[in-house]
């Protein structure tokens, strides 16, 4: 029975499992700190809710596409540099969907294109620049 042809890998290349695993234990050593901020009962219990309950809505979901959608997550719209600031704010309420899609675009240096558009294909960006300033979004 004939066996598949073994695989060629230059000598010492990771495979893509092991890239992604030092990708990941790299960034959480950059943002160890900062993760277990976020574990501390103060944002978790305190923090945290008392903003989703000041502001209920995603802030995109209602501003860009008229639409309401409960926030999940809350937003640091500049980074925190230390807790006490990452305490004091500024927050954004949004859904975990512009949460995920805003947070890959700046930790990537680009603009969330895709949540540029409404519901009908539209182009929404010209109006909504200060929008993506305010939530921390890099601009062209």
């Amino acid at each position: 029975m004939p066996s598949r042809p073994p695989v060629h890998r230059a000598p010492r290349s990771a495979t893509r499992q092991q890239q992604r695993r030092s990708t990941d234990a790299r960034r959480y050593r950059e943002n160890g700190e900062l993760r277990r901020w976020y574990m501390r009962a103060a944002w978790r219990k305190r923090v945290r809710p008392d903003h989703l309950s000041s502001e209920p809505l995603c802030r995109i979901c209602r501003v860009v596409f008229d639409r309401v959608e409960l926030a999940t997550d809350v937003h640091h719209t500049e980074p925190p540099t230390s807790w006490e600031k990452f305490l004091a704010g500024p927050f954004a309420s949004l859904c975990a969907d512009h949460h995920r899609e805003i947070t890959a675009a700046i930790s990537h240096g680009r603009r969330p294109f895709h949540l540029m558009r409404n519901a009908d294909g539209q182009p929404v960006a010209p109006l909504h620049d200060a929008l993506w300033r305010e939530l921390g979004a890099p601009t062209p």
